[in-house]
């Protein structure tokens, strides 16, 4: 099969995989956590929505604290409070 632009295609060639995007954040020196982020969609048939969740890579509970004893889920802060992504262009995604 050949593309447009004339070159040969191989069609028996797997496709490529691509990895989900993953942020790692550091506490100290020797603490860090790695978070993947994940999408999907929720619903049913044409009603799909598109959601996203930050994901704790390993068996840990991680928690963040802002001015205040009390902690809250690493993940849940991350999906209440997304952050902005950067690409090599400068185009950004916010949520």
């Amino acid at each position: 099969m050949r593309a447009e632009s004339g070159a040969l295609l191989d069609d028996r060639a797997p496709p490529p995989t691509v990895s989900p995007p993953s942020l790692s954040l550091g506490a100290s020196e020797k603490e860090r956590v790695e978070l993947e982020l994940r999408l999907f969609e929720e619903g049913g048939g044409e009603d799909n929505i598109p959601n996203y969740r930050f994901a704790v890579l390993g068996d840990r509970h991680v928690e963040i604290r802002r001015g205040g004893p009390q902690g809250e889920n690493i993940q849940n802060f991350f999906y209440d409070d997304p952050p902005v992504i950067w690409f090599a262009d400068g185009s950004s995604l916010d949520a």
